[in-house]
């Protein structure tokens, strides 16, 4: 976990191995939303090192 510059938490989420970045911000994004928490810009968003998940998944 770590502090972002405008004051955000950034978690960061190692995984034993490769796995397919459309699969994991799925099975998250599923989590999250089952736990109560909503996706929202600026609130919860999913990243990995090269695209915007929340975009790709909530279409």
């Amino acid at each position: 976990m770590r502090s972002s510059f405008s004051g955000g938490v950034h978690i960061y989420i190692p995984f034993p191995q490769p796995y397919r970045t459309f699969s994991v911000a799925c099975a998250l994004k599923q989590c999250l939303e089952a736990q109560g928490f909503a996706i929202a810009p600026g609130q919860l968003e999913g990243f990995s090192q090269r695209e915007a998940l929340w975009q790709i998944v909530a279409r």
